[in-house]
């Protein structure tokens, strides 16, 4: 009976052990952001008068705004904020080709692009038509991996 109670002691610690260790692994490659909940208190940069900056107003974050992205993002690398919030393709794209930074999280305040025509233009119908195409034949897919990576940005 006390070599029983000896392996299902040495079992049980093992797995606390294994259990912890992960834990600890995940949270250093993870970071300690991890989505917009996790903002309150760092110091976080946004494009002036974008709406990032707007989003932001009233937040228990230490808001930082800079003229453009590439500011915010030579910030980021800099040390002197913890997070950059800002359009998702961009942060993407940055993310994607950087390789020292990295997406945190899924979109809080998912906005659309659009391309404006004037009335009537021509060129609504067939802009139209090659978008659906691109979006059909699989061609986005590829351009978003090639440009942007995975649909996380990674």
């Amino acid at each position: 009976m006390a070599l029983l109670w000896l392996y299902a002691g040495i079992v049980l610690i093992s797995y606390f052990t294994a259990f912890a260790t992960t834990s600890l692994t995940l949270n250093t490659l993870r970071g300690d952001i991890n989505g917009p909940d996790d903002l309150g208190g760092k110091r976080v940069a946004v494009v002036k008068d974008s709406t990032a900056s707007a989003f932001m107003d009233g937040s228990k974050t230490q808001k930082l705004e800079f003229a453009d992205f590439s500011a915010c993002a030579a910030a980021l690398i800099a040390s002197e904020v913890d997070a950059v919030i800002y359009d998702a393709p961009v942060i993407q794209y940055f993310a994607f080709k950087e390789g020292r930074v990295r997406v945190a999280g899924a979109q809080f305040k998912p906005e659309n692009y659009g391309i404006a025509f004037p009335v009537g233009s021509p060129l609504r119908r067939s802009v139209n038509q090659a978008l659906l195409t691109l979006l059909e034949n699989g061609t986005y897919e590829n351009l978003y991996r090639k440009w942007l990576g995975d649909k996380t940005g990674e």
